[in-house]
């Protein structure tokens, strides 16, 4: 991304130059079957909007961030989450959620190795990241239709997203803001995709 090349620039001293950066080719011919393939969760046959989160459960994904944004969004409206991904924060995240009196609404589905149909088929895709290089998952998320709500962290979301043009930023580890990109997303979705 763009901010990652910047940082090579500004912290390694890297000569301006000298540094080019290329996107990852995610798009490509195999991309529309993988999409494509059967999802079923019981979450996608109620009326409920359904959010969807891959990533690894870890400290740069800010997990806490978005179970807080996704408290505040139900305290107003219905909802449920798939949280894809695994990682060494799943027990103090699936205690915080209990604590919180959401996960009953939310499902973790661990590792999943193709994310595509549930990001599909959701309302609104979520990324809460404190920082990211080039996510991919932000790049999937629009190319299979699904709006996108995520943090404004350094990296490559805000290119991704054409400085919110087409989809909901919202501040760092701020919960609330979190919450109305994510009803933002679920009320005026973006028409997005690829496909």
């Amino acid at each position: 991304s763009r901010d990652v090349a910047e940082d090579l620039v500004h912290y390694l001293k890297v000569p301006a130059d000298k540094v080019t950066y290329i996107y990852n080719p995610v798009i490509g011919e195999r991309f529309a079957r993988r999409a494509a393939e059967a999802c079923y969760h019981p979450f996608f046959e109620g009326k409920d909007p359904v959010f969807v989160a891959v990533g690894t459960l870890c400290k740069q994904k800010d997990h806490k961030t978005l179970l807080e944004a996704f408290s505040a969004f139900t305290k107003k409206k219905r909802a449920k989450l798939l949280v894809l991904g695994a990682g060494d924060l799943y027990d103090e995240l699936r205690s915080y959620a209990k604590e919180l009196d959401i996960d009953d609404s939310i499902d973790w589905l661990g590792y999943v190795n193709n994310p595509l149909p549930y990001m599909k088929r959701a309302n609104v895709f979520v990324l809460s990241s404190i920082y990211e290089g080039l996510p991919t998952v932000v790049i999937e998320a629009t190319a299979v239709g699904t709006t996108v709500a995520a943090t404004d962290c350094p990296g490559g979301v805000r290119e991704i997203l054409i400085d919110g043009e087409s989809g909901y930023l919202a501040p760092m580890v701020c919960p609330a803001a979190l919450s109305e990109a994510m009803d933002k997303a679920c009320t005026n979705p973006f028409p997005c995709s690829v496909l």
